[in-house]
């Protein structure tokens, strides 16, 4: 299924609102695994329910409230991002960060680094990679 972005600024911070960066809503499917001590504890699904320049958050989907991993470091996260390359060429967006928090099947990720990736096979005639 495609993925379905909804394109509409975040609300303005308040005056004690902690975050410096404007948050986007954009609905899209998620691939995520969780590292501890640089080993893969987790595997799993979600959904993405805001981001911004510095960090993610997304739901669980796959994960029934309260079995959450423990002690977990690292995120990393695979989606595909909902707009194209040259209005052709899908693209693939590689998050990695640290986990600031969780609330039952929330997660909040800060962006360490990211990377976008071409699609590797044609699409719409057009070969990406």
């Amino acid at each position: 299924m495609p993925p379905t972005p909804i394109r509409k600024r975040a609300v303005p911070l308040a005056p004690n609102e902690r975050r410096s960066r404007i948050r986007f809503s954009v609905v899209v499917n998620l691939e995520y695994t969780l590292l501890k001590a640089g080993q893969v504890e987790y595997r799993g699904y979600g959904r993405m329910v805001n981001i911004s320049s510095s960090g993610v958050l997304f739901e669980a989907t796959d994960i029934q409230a309260g079995k959450f991993p423990d002690d977990i470091e690292r995120v990393r996260i695979k989606m595909d991002w909902p707009l194209m390359l040259n209005d052709g060429c899908p693209l693939t967006l590689e998050l990695f960060g640290r986990l600031v928090r969780r609330d039952a099947r929330m997660l909040a990720v800060e962006i360490d680094h990211y990377d976008f990736h071409t699609a590797r096979v044609p699409f719409r005639g057009i070969l990406c990679n």
